[in-house]
């Protein structure tokens, strides 16, 4: 397991830390989400966060951190912005969430949809 022990250190394993589609993810459910990400990001230095759900961009920002490698936010979603950040850092990859659908994960070098992650419950 990737090591997600300092993150939300502060609260137990069954203390709720966020609602997401109507139901309270625990910290260990948000742990585990994170770890199951963190394990299936590809091997790259950039990961482009373009998650639009609020949890799943959470869950993709730690991954990314835990995994150890950066974060990129861009300011907008415009075409000019996204082709200029894919030019500027070639080893890249960008996650998304699409697709809300949370039985399964279909990962590519290029991009990797979390929102079809196991239900961590």
């Amino acid at each position: 397991m990737t090591n997600t022990s300092n993150l939300l250190s502060h609260s137990r394993p069954d203390d709720p830390i966020v609602r997401w589609n109507d139901k309270l993810i625990t910290r260990d459910e948000y742990l585990h989400d994170v770890d199951y990400v963190a394990r299936r990001l590809p091997t790259a230095r950039y990961a482009l966060n373009m998650c639009k759900d609020r949890y799943l961009f959470l869950v993709a920002f730690a991954a990314v951190l835990v995994a150890k490698q950066t974060n990129l936010l861009p300011p907008n979603r415009s075409n000019t912005v996204l082709r200029n950040i894919i030019n500027d850092y070639d080893d890249c990859y960008y996650l998304s969430d699409e697709v809300l659908d949370r039985k399964s994960t279909r990962l590519n070098s290029s991009h990797t949809d979390i929102s079809r992650m196991p239900s961590s419950a």
